[in-house]
Formats: structure tokens, sequence, C-alpha cells
């Protein structure tokens, strides 16, 4: 009998003490609730439009498509692809056999015309004399001064052959136009060629330049001697880099204009002509400081633009002016700055003040 009440009263001392303890764990999870979920990025320089960023290829300063001025075959290749070279060194020659030919007999028969010049001018002073005594009559006067003058021109038309077969003798040789390297060789010995056909390239690749085409929404920002930033995968700290030469025309098919940017020397190391790179330019002297987002992140109460920023994991709207837009990102400017954090999704849910958790990053 007092076996069966103890048990009844434990268990409904058990039953009390589990009620109290499910409402005091209610009580502590209601003073813990997470905050509410959204989507945040980070500001960083890329979201800010002091800064564009344009995709192009790295190309040498100086490069030149070789090519031979006179048809032959190739008789020899003097340097290989990698080499070195010096301004006005013989990098390849033509079998020279029919142009020295030509070369000796050019100058056989300006031997030959000169010969006959001088026999012209002795036949025109002895017919000068013949006249001047009435021995011969006056028209054979008129014959040897035209015998004389195309003597003369004959030497003059054979020296002018004479000077086309030799320079073709030296274009038979082709040569370096500056210092550098051998980029490319396109025929091999033995090859016909003829004139325009490019056989070797010849560039400096310890001088280079970056080409981006910029769209011609762009093209305004860009001025000559603008600072920028050339880098590409596994580099991203980059090379320094500085604006030369901007196309006045756009391109007829892309309708974008042709921007260099030459290459601080100084810094190169791992990067060579061909290669694709990424360059930002550097408008900070150009435009006020403005980031750009995501249209979602932007949002207006009673007709204020305004962000969510987020201090110490709790909402505080910030004012904003929308000063431009691109693509699909609307640019603002305000009380912001680089490590910011910004609500780009469910800011609409959010009050002054709100408790902010589960943070998702998106990607810009």
């Amino acid at each position: 009998m007092c076996s069966s009440h103890s048990k009844i009263s434990l268990l409904v001392l058990l039953t009390c003490g589990l009620s109290l303890t499910g409402c005091g764990s209610g009580d502590e999870a209601a003073d813990t609730s997470p905050g509410r979920p959204v989507n945040v990025v980070k500001l960083s320089d890329q979201n800010s439009n002091q800064s564009l960023q344009f995709n192009g290829v790295i190309e040498a300063q100086q490069m030149a498509n070789l090519a031979f001025r006179v048809p032959g075959t190739v008789d020899k290749i003097l340097f290989k692809e990698g080499d070195a070279v010096k301004q006005g060194q013989v990098i390849a020659q033509l079998d020279p056999h029919d142009f020295k030919v030509s070369v000796d007999e050019l100058k056989a028969r300006l031997s030959e015309a000169k010969a006959s010049a001088r026999l012209a001018n002795v036949e025109l002073s002895r017919t000068r004399s013949a006249v001047k005594d009435h021995s011969i009559a006056a028209i054979n006067l008129d014959r040897a001064i035209s015998a004389q003058a195309r003597a003369a021109a004959g030497v003059n038309v054979t020296a002018q052959a004479l000077k086309k077969a030799e320079d073709a003798l030296r274009y038979s040789q082709l040569k370096a136009p500056f210092d550098g390297v051998v980029g490319q060789r396109l025929i091999d010995e033995h090859e016909q060629t003829r004139p325009g056909i490019t056989v070797m390239t010849v560039h400096q690749p310890k001088r280079l330049k970056a080409i981006v085409d910029v769209p011609e929404s762009k093209i305004g920002l860009i001025s000559k001697g603008m600072a920028g930033l050339v880098s590409w995968y596994g580099n991203p700290a980059g090379i320094k880099a500085q604006s030369t030469e901007i196309a006045s025309l756009p391109d007829a098919l892309k309708r974008t204009y042709s921007v260099t940017f030459k290459l601080d020397p100084t810094q190169l190391t791992t990067v060579f002509p061909g290669k694709a790179v990424n360059v930002q330019v550097d408008l900070s002297t150009q435009l006020e400081k403005a980031f750009c987002l995501q249209p979602s992140a932007i949002k207006s109460t009673e007709g204020q633009t305004q962000v969510v920023k987020l201090v110490s994991a709790h909402a505080r709207h910030v004012a904003v002016k929308v000063v431009s837009q691109r693509h699909n990102q609307v640019c603002v400017t305000g009380e912001l700055d680089t490590g910011d954090t910004i609500v780009t999704a469910g800011s609409a849910f959010l009050k002054e003040g709100d408790a902010v958790g589960n943070l998702l990053e998106a990607q810009q």
C-alpha cells in the first residue's frame, strides 16, 4: 500500500518537473531567436564606379611581319624562333644566282651603251666640222645630234635597269628592322615565296602593351596618360600600365574603340605576347566615388532612396543618391565605404534596428 502511494507521488513530481523545464526552455529559445535571413554583399573596389575593367590581349610594343620584296627560293634561314637579332642582321636569304646574273648582264649592256655614246659624240663632232666647211648637207648634222641624244638616253636607261637589278639582289636578303627576337618562322629553306608573304616575325618581348576594346558608352571616360592595372589568372596583383593610344574611330563590326596601355617594363615577369588579360582603369580623379549594387539592394521609403547597411548585425537605413546605371547594376553615393555589408535581398522587410542573421553573401 505504502509502495503504491510512493510511486504515485514520485510520478506527480516528475511530471511537474518536466512541465516546468519545458516552459523554461521555451522562454529561453524565444530570447535567443535568430534574426531575419538576408542576402548581403561586402563592398569592395570592384563594386566602385571609380574603376572600369576591360578584357584585352598582350602584344609587343614593336613587332614586324617580315616579307621579301622579290620572288624567289629561300636559300638560307639564319635564325631560329626565339633567337635574338640585332638591327641590320641578315636573318634569311633567297637564292642569289638569278639576281647576280641579271646584274652582270646589265653591267655589260651599260658598257656597250657607254661605248655607243662615245662613238655618237665623235660622229657629232665630225659632222659639225664637215657642215661648217660645206662638205656635206646640213641635214646630216640633225641626224648626228639625234643619234648622240639616243645614245645618251640608252646609257641612262641601262644604268637605271642596272640599279633595279642591284636593288633586287639586295632585297634577296631579309634583314632585322630593329633589335628583337624572332617570334615566328613561317617558311622553310628551299621553299618558294613571293613579295608580301610573311616569312618571319620579329618583336620585342620585353616591351609590351595591352590592347583592349572599350564600348562607345565608356570611351568618353578614357584619356591618354590614365593609370591602369593589367592582371591575369594566377597574378591578381597585376602590372602597372598607362594608356598611350586611343582610337578615334570604332571597329566596323564590334562598334568598340581600341585603347592601348603600355606596361611598366620593370614589372614584367611571366607575361608574354598573346596572353589574355584584364585591364582595370582608375577613374578616381574623374568621378565621385560611388558603389554599384544589384537593383534589389535599393529601396524607397517615403520618396527617399535608401540601402540597408548592417552594423553589429542590425539594420541601418542609409540614404543614397543614384548617379548612374550600368548593365544590371545601379551606382549610388552616400555614407558608404569599402568593407561595408549591404543587404541585397530582403531589405524591404527590414526596419531600422532589426536584428539580421543567416547572412548569405551574394556574388557580384
